[in-house]
């Protein structure tokens, strides 16, 4: 049996190992030591503050929560 295919990918927290700006906000810096949310796309690593990584985070559940809503619809037809 095939294994279940992950949909989000490339996201991990990490401790920046020195600082680092949002790549949402350059105003947020993200300090040494500090964990931030890092993502990777098409080779490029992107670092998020916790306050933007909780925006993209619930942004995220609610993209997966409108697929699940539009998957039982499609399961009643």
């Amino acid at each position: 049996m095939a294994s279940v295919r992950k949909v989000v990918k490339n996201c991990a927290w990490e401790f920046a190992k020195r600082q680092r700006r949002c790549a949402r906000d350059k105003s947020h810096i993200i300090a040494a030591g500090e964990k931030c949310l890092v993502v990777k796309e098409n080779m490029v690593k992107k670092n998020y503050c916790l306050q933007c990584a909780k925006l993209i985070i619930s942004c995220a559940k609610k993209d997966i929560e409108e697929l699940s809503v539009q998957l039982r619809e499609i399961n009643k037809e």
